[in-house]
């Protein structure tokens, strides 16, 4: 077994299979030319024919010029291969182009030539026989690239994947690297993020903030509390309110209304009742009626120790005056707070948390991807690594291992 590296690997193969490259180039420099003779002798007797039809008036003569025009401008669409650096694409692409010629001009003849007098048969055959000829040396390329030199695609194929490998390999060296500063921008992103929340924390232990916070918590709590509570009948809310809709239960306007209130917007009109909450205790009153008249498909237990619970409970009947109180009393610190200018520095202080936050979370996105880039890239090196190895045993006949160290 030998081991070669990656960036010798080209030159290495390239010279192990010199002699059979060298013999198919030299084969196929020498058919190429012979059928750009061909060609320009064809050329040349399809002008000299042309010239000999100054005047195309009769249908013989104007079947010539045309034949001898098309033969023309099909051998000037032709593209001869680079001789210099032929490789078995080009030449299977030109005998390719050659067929399209040959079966172009050949149908072209078929229509013509019945057409021809006797006075343009010599030029037929002698353009026929360079076609015929330019035919023949079609069919020993052919055999060139499908039978004897077949082998040599499979040696450029595998020349054209050391190129990828090589390609892959840079990719997988110049991600490594945007890696690398990704990773220092992110510890440097962290680096302020953290600064910056320490800077946040020391705003927020001020003293007036605490007690916003401990405000802001008192608020929420308290809302929840309403919240749940109520939550408790608001599927009976909404069949009740349907039975009444539909006239299955018979409601005044007033407890109407209030029960639309309190099915739609519970919480707030809870906190804008009156002391005594009449608007909450008529609509508990006509629910605990349609319970007892079996109208409601509700579990009656239930829901009766619920209301009885909440109409018992003075608790929840404060909620709206120390709620009231709670917003005051916040809105009075934030004042004082905005006053000393802290409320400013709190919030731009968050929001350059916020801010550098996404920046870090932005960079390690960007990671990510490139990680999961280089996995594919990894994947894909080696299955083309193995697959170049095969191929060298097969046309080199060498076991070879690619060596990477040195990338």
């Amino acid at each position: 077994m030998k081991e070669v590296p990656l960036e010798q690997l080209a030159t290495w193969y390239a010279d192990a299979n010199k002699k059979k490259l060298g013999s198919f180039k030299k084969e196929a420099v020498k058919r190429v030319s012979k059928v750009e003779k061909l060609l320009d002798e064809t050329t040349k007797l399809c002008i000299m024919l042309k010239n000999r039809i100054p005047n195309a008036e009769d249908v013989s003569s104007k079947s010539a010029l045309k034949l001898a025009e098309k033969i023309i401008r099909r051998i000037e669409q032709l593209d001869l291969p680079d001789r210099e650096n032929i490789n078995y694409k080009d030449l299977t692409d030109f005998k390719l182009a050659i067929e399209r010629f040959l079966r172009d001009v050949f149908d072209s003849s078929r229509r013509l030539v019945k057409k021809l007098d006797r006075s343009y048969y010599q030029d037929l055959r002698e353009i026929n026989y360079l076609l015929t000829e330019i035919n023949q040396l079609q069919l020993k390329i052919k055999n060139i690239v499908e039978k004897k030199y077949l082998g040599i695609r499979v040696i450029e194929s595998t020349l054209s994947r050391i190129e990828r490998l090589e390609s892959l390999i840079e990719q997988i060296l110049d991600n490594k690297k945007e890696q690398r500063e990704i990773q220092a921008r992110i510890e440097s992103a962290e680096k302020k993020l953290n600064s910056l929340q320490e800077e946040y924390s020391i705003l927020k232990k001020d003293p007036a903030i605490v007690k916003i916070e401990e405000k802001e918590k008192l608020i929420t709590s308290l809302k929840s509390e309403v919240v749940s509570k109520l939550g408790a009948f608001r599927k009976g809310f909404k069949k009740l309110h349907r039975l009444a809709s539909n006239g299955s239960f018979s409601l005044s306007a007033g407890a109407y209304k209030n029960l639309v209130e309190y099915s739609e917007r519970p919480f707030e009109t809870f906190i804008s009742e009156d002391e005594n909450f009449p608007k909450l205790r008529s609509v508990l009153a006509n629910l605990n009626d349609a319970l007892k008249s079996k109208k409601l498909k509700l579990k009656e237990k239930r829901i009766q120790r619920k209301i009885d619970e909440i109409l018992s409970s003075k608790k929840i009947f404060e909620v709206p005056k120390r709620l009231k109180e709670t917003e005051e009393s916040l809105k009075e610190l934030e004042l004082k707070l905005e006053e000393r200018g802290i409320a400013t520095k709190l919030k731009q202080s968050k929001k350059s948390v916020e801010e550098q936050m996404l920046q870090v979370s932005n960079a390690k996105l960007e990671l990510r991807k490139i990680e999961e880039e280089q996995e594919r890239l990894q994947n894909r090196i080696v299955e083309l690594k193995s697959k170049i190895e095969k191929d060298i045993k097969d046309t080199a006949n060498q076991i070879v291992t690619i060596n990477f160290s040195k990338n």
